[in-house]
């Protein structure tokens, strides 16, 4: 039996070294990292102290510097993904769909929730999208390419040339 309390501690950035490390060493010509924060949302330069939108939840206004990991820890990881060539990290927490990518080629998707939808003031440059495919040349790296903002999954396929394929499907809750 266990008593107590466990206290539980971010360690985001240690699991995905890990996870690298583990998958780099396996014959594999993708490379997919999963976790509940995004590492940015709309540029991978910005910074808790540069971004300016915010959404509101019951009345409280959360600044959209609250989603995403600080910069100087996700210049280290990042150095990682180049190095390993990871061609998507996919996360949550936002309550937002939003697909981004990094300069070293990296998509950036952010899944929309089950549960609360937020709405954010920050976003910018957006196009609209179903379907994003890594094959599709109209995704311009200079846009954000933002989903149905309602509740729903994604549905990721890896093709096997080792590119991906994914859809954010929305459910009538």
């Amino acid at each position: 039996m266990v008593r107590g309390t466990i206290k539980v501690r971010p360690i985001t950035t240690i699991v995905t070294i890990i996870i690298i490390i583990i998958i780099s060493s396996q014959p594999s010509t993708t490379i997919l990292i999963f976790g509940h924060h995004p590492w940015y949302l709309y540029d991978e330069e910005e910074d808790v102290d540069t971004m300016t939108g915010s959404c509101e939840w019951k009345s409280n206004i959360i600044p959209d510097s609250y989603f995403i990991i600080p910069k100087h820890r996700r210049k280290v990881v990042f150095e990682l993904f180049r190095k390993y060539n990871v061609s998507a990290s996919f996360a949550g927490h936002f309550h937002q769909n939003l697909v981004t990518e990094t300069s070293f080629g990296m998509k950036m998707i952010i899944t929309g929730p089950l549960s609360a939808i937020l709405e954010s003031s920050g976003k910018k440059n957006t196009k609209n999208s179903n379907i994003n495919n890594e094959n599709d040349n109209d995704n311009d790296k200079d846009e954000i390419v933002t989903e149905p903002n309602t509740q729903g999954l994604r549905v990721v396929e890896v093709l096997d040339d080792g590119s991906i394929n994914h859809e954010f499907v929305t459910l009538s809750i």
